[in-house]
């Protein structure tokens, strides 16, 4: 027998968790843009960043799972993962942000809570 086949639906379920976390890593890489701006200079660094970590992330993965041992159907359920983490998760997360997003812009315009902001800043 050429490679021992036991470990391999976790090593393929690991591989998936992972492309998940590299999705959500750069989501997160996005928003952070998003915050700090939007500048030449910051857009190289935050891409930079996003990129380091995310490699750092599938080595680390692929050095748990198999030992760097490269494995094409580990490299393919990583990105079977990132790419579930875009079609499934990503709406979703994005739905509940911007749900949670507008609840919190109309309690703050509320009339009310300007009224105890402007009592407070008295």
């Amino acid at each position: 027998m050429l490679l021992d086949s036991t470990g391999q639906a976790y090593v393929f379920l690991l591989m998936v968790v992972t492309g998940l976390v590299m999705g959500l890593f750069s989501d997160m890489c996005m928003s952070l843009e998003c915050l700090i701006g939007s500048s030449k200079i910051m857009r190289i660094f935050t891409d930079l960043t996003c990129t380091l970590g995310i490699t750092l992330l599938l080595f680390f993965a692929m050095l748990f799972s198999t030992r760097l041992d490269f494995r094409l159907y580990s490299v393919g359920a990583a990105g079977l993962g990132a790419g579930i983490y875009r079609v499934v998760v990503h709406p979703v997360l994005r739905a509940v942000v911007n749900f949670i997003r507008n609840r919190l812009k109309r309690l703050c315009n509320s009339y009310n809570l300007k009224k105890i902001f402007q009592f407070l800043c008295r």
